[in-house]
């Protein structure tokens, strides 16, 4: 039996980060479950940006220099939760107890969390990589 394919959507957009903190939230909803967020600074760019919660400053931020890339990424590994679910239902069903449901948690980015700042309206370039699989 051969493994189904499972395509990885990448989706980039330009988001022009003001003087006043701007959302990234305009460009993903929470319900996108993006798992690893890419920004880029072009090596053009007159200022830094920086990023942080709704109040971020030029001070108080994290500094994105220009021409620099970064990843954020959330590793959402799965320790043994294939094995733990199973092995707690047989338990369970030896001990004449109900099953409970067990569901894995999957951590992701709230874009509606980050915010970015700059001195100068400055252009940004943000790749969203969503979870691979639902």
């Amino acid at each position: 039996m051969a493994r189904p394919l499972v395509a990885q959507s990448f989706n980039t957009q330009v988001l022009v980060v003001g003087m006043t903190p701007t959302p990234l939230s305009s460009l993903q909803l929470t319900q996108a479950y993006i798992d690893s967020l890419i920004l880029c600074l072009y090596s053009t760019a007159a200022n830094s940006i920086f990023y942080g919660d709704q109040g971020v400053t030029t001070g108080t931020g994290l500094e994105l220099p220009v021409g620099v890339t970064i990843e954020l990424s959330i590793s959402n590994a799965r320790p043994a939760y294939e094995l733990q679910d199973p092995l707690d239902a047989i338990t369970t069903k030896v001990l004449c107890q109900s099953v409970k449901p067990f569901e894995v948690p999957f951590v992701y980015w709230d874009l509606t969390q980050l915010y970015a700042i700059a001195a100068a309206p400055t252009n940004i370039v943000i790749a969203a990589v969503k979870r691979a699989w639902v």
